[in-house]
């Protein structure tokens, strides 16, 4: 079918009516002050071809999922984005963050899509999971390997008070696959406890395949950081042909933290549990 054309807010906000529709942006769109399309159980699963053009939109009220789109399980693809998500209350502690969609679930593909701007979540304990585009990339079983996001990047400042998975691009990525993308910028996890992971690309995968990307990010955090990746867990699991750039750097642990629970950090991955990682290439220091 033929896409809808949209060209002003208005018609942006629109969309939220019809999330099964295809839709095409016209022209660049300031969106101001925006809330996300959708919910909890209201995903977008049509056709976003952004020709290109760019969004800009802030965040500053809660939501339990921010980004464009609460919840994407259609494609998002040839668009540029430049948001900023800023709370600030302890009060306001959003589950899935990203500037393209808080989650991207089953199909839900993201490509050609590039992202600059900010999130600062700091909250009491801000974002279960969050990412530069996506908070999560989840495919169901028995599905496994989709390019969820490919070609994509993000440019960004990410500072988050505690996050159980942060990474640049993607927060937690599931059976899923981040292929040909970029991450650049800063990341600071400022109170990440003992089962929280930091990453460059991504903060955790369980399944994931991240190949032919790149992070050149400078990250402080404690616990469980990486380069590429914070945690890579199940056999499956793979990264290929990828490189790290940039610096991490270790916030002191608090006193008495037990030796089980210390540090795990490298300058591609932080935490490996029987993924296979090929033709990687680490320039951080760490």
């Amino acid at each position: 079918l033929n896409p809808f054309t949209v060209c002003n807010r208005d018609q942006m906000v629109l969309i939220g009516q019809h999330l099964d529709k295809n839709f095409k942006l016209a022209n660049d769109v300031n969106l101001g002050e925006w809330t996300p399309l959708g919910g909890p159980e209201d995903h977008f699963s049509g056709l976003f071809d952004g020709q290109n053009h760019r969004i800009t939109f802030t965040v500053s009220q809660p939501h339990n999922l921010i980004g464009i789109f609460a919840n994407n399980r259609g494609e998002i693809k040839n668009l540029n984005l430049n948001g900023l998500v800023q709370l600030n209350s302890p009060n306001i502690n959003p589950e899935y963050v990203g500037l393209v969609a808080g989650r991207t679930i089953d199909d839900g593909k993201i490509t050609n899509v590039h992202a600059t701007g900010s999130i600062y979540l700091l909250g009491s304990f801000s974002g279960t999971y969050v990412g530069g585009l996506t908070g999560l990339v989840q495919v169901e079983w028995p599905v496994s390997g989709v390019n969820s996001v490919e070609s994509s990047s993000a440019d960004l400042d990410i500072e988050v008070n505690q996050a159980e998975y942060l990474g640049g691009l993607v927060g937690y990525l599931v059976q899923a696959t981040v292929t040909n993308s970029q991450f650049e910028g800063q990341i600071k996890h400022n109170n990440a406890g003992p089962n929280n992971y930091t990453g460059g690309l991504v903060g955790a995968g369980f399944y994931g395949n991240i190949t032919y990307s790149q992070a050149d990010v400078s990250i402080l955090a404690s616990r469980s950081i990486g380069g590429i990746i914070g945690a890579q867990r199940a056999i499956g699991g793979s990264l290929g042909h990828n490189e790290s750039h940039g610096q991490i750097n270790i916030l002191p642990l608090p006193a008495g933290t037990p030796s089980y629970q210390s540090s795990a950090a490298g300058g591609m991955i932080g935490k490996n549990e029987a993924a296979t990682v090929e033709y990687c290439v680490s320039f951080t220091n760490s």
